[in-house]
């Protein structure tokens, strides 16, 4: 990696950095937003103070339910988890890591789509640490909006493919409730 463009800076015992600026962490300042934009699209915004990345996905994948699905395996005890979000063409590749109480998260795209794995082309969208609590809360707020927003009916309509993750979402309620 370029040492000049990873820059990593500890602020309050937390690093927040992307591949372009370092930021001062805030809890409140970590915003994650999932809305469905047409008949099998959807968008994912996660914004930590001024860093910012966007990944758009496709029916192809089961997109929110495979994002709510790693947070269940993190909060499992998993170490880490994986999963894509599928364009046409191209895919957004997700990473968590869990280290301690804190969760690295990786955003890349891999604009050749395919087998993100097996693709040395991709760019790095988003490289960031943060408190592992405050980003399970984050995703508990951008899955309830989800079906505030839609209900499960609705959902099922919009995303045509796959149903909303509820039972993810309950998973992931209970772990918030118990830390709060």
């Amino acid at each position: 990696m370029d040492e000049d463009r990873e820059k990593k800076v500890e602020c309050a015992s937390f690093i927040i950095c992307s591949s372009a600026m370092c930021v001062p962490y805030m809890a409140d300042k970590i915003h994650l937003e999932y809305r469905l934009t047409g008949a099998g699209w959807a968008e994912c915004r996660l914004t930590i103070g001024q860093v910012k990345a966007v990944a758009t996905a496709s029916h192809f994948s089961d997109a929110l339910g495979d994002f709510a699905r790693a947070v269940v395996d993190i909060i499992d005890g998993k170490r880490s988890a994986r999963f894509q979000f599928a364009e046409e063409p191209g895919e957004y590749e997700w990473k968590f890591q869990r280290q301690r109480d804190n969760l690295r998260c990786e955003l890349k795209w891999f604009p050749d789509g395919g087998t993100p794995l097996a693709s040395n082309r991709s760019e790095k969208r988003l490289d960031v640490t943060l408190p592992l609590e405050d980003f399970i809360r984050a995703v508990d707020t951008m899955l309830s909006a989800v079906l505030a927003t839609y209900g499960l009916d609705g959902y099922w309509e919009k995303w045509v493919e796959h149903g909303f993750p509820l039972s993810s979402h309950e998973r992931i309620r209970a772990y918030v409730a118990s830390i709060d």
